[in-house]
């Protein structure tokens, strides 16, 4: 009895020290990778077009969550650039369409995909930019 309650109580916590621990993790990851906010946003702009080809995809293919929550970090990202009217270019290209903003001195250059119906045929391929965008 007492060692089904012991493992009922260590298996109840793990979770959330499971939590502080990926946190921690993440924020030393991050600290290293960009130590100063000028390197975080040389790399920014692969960051702002995963996130706008991750809101245009059908939530069948990733959760819907995840769909839902880079489309309002991009929206969130542009009613910011707008609010601070630092969108210096925009254009079209077969691509997508490109904006180019200037985020304290830096330019910022990201593509935003056009409006069609994107098939994903392989739900592997998913998972593997699943985790790119979570990196970013």
């Amino acid at each position: 009895m007492s060692f089904e309650s012991g493992t009922s109580r260590a298996s109840s916590s793990a979770p959330r020290r499971l939590t502080i621990l990926i946190a921690r993790d993440v924020s030393s990851l991050v600290y290293g990778r960009y130590p100063t906010f000028q390197d975080a946003l040389r790399d920014m702009d692969d960051a702002l077009s995963m996130l706008a080809l991750y809101s245009g995809l059908p939530s069948g293919v990733v959760s819907y969550r995840t769909v839902a929550f880079s489309r309002r970090l991009l929206l969130e990202f542009h009613g910011w650039v707008l609010r601070e009217r630092s969108l210096r270019k925009v254009f079209v290209s077969i691509k997508g369409i490109y904006y180019q903003a200037d985020i304290s001195g830096f330019s910022v250059t990201w593509v935003i995909p056009h409006k069609f119906v994107q098939t994903v045929r392989r739900r592997a391929m998913a998972a593997r930019a699943l985790e790119s965008i979570q990196r970013y």
